[in-house]
């Protein structure tokens, strides 16, 4: 929070995901018309929220992340890879009509 801001005038993180994600489709749009539906959506929420969770980090976290700028392409790639195998995985677990839940 700022020195300008009241706690009433914070803006929640999911309302910062979904700005964030509005302008990220917009763009995406703009640039890639062929980009289908799914993965748009996809796209934009992934980086909507991860705007809005680096965006409500604690400060020293933020520097820390600020600080590693030339790795962040790469982490952000390893990120995506650990979403899609987990989004597979869970859809293998689903399409084998496996309970995650049971022990």
């Amino acid at each position: 929070m700022t020195k300008f801001q009241s706690p009433s005038d914070m803006i929640s993180q999911d309302a910062v995901a979904s700005l964030v994600a509005g302008a990220v489709q917009r763009a995406l749009v703009q640039h890639d018309a062929n980009m289908n539906a799914p993965t748009l959506i996809s796209a934009s929420r992934i980086a909507g929220s991860v705007a809005a969770a680096v965006t409500f980090l604690p400060p020293t976290h933020q520097r820390a992340i600020e600080a590693m700028q030339g790795e962040l392409a790469g982490l952000a790639s390893e990120f995506v890879h650990a979403l899609a195998a987990e989004a597979a995985r869970r859809s293998a677990t689903a399409a084998a009509g496996i309970d995650e839940n049971l022990p």
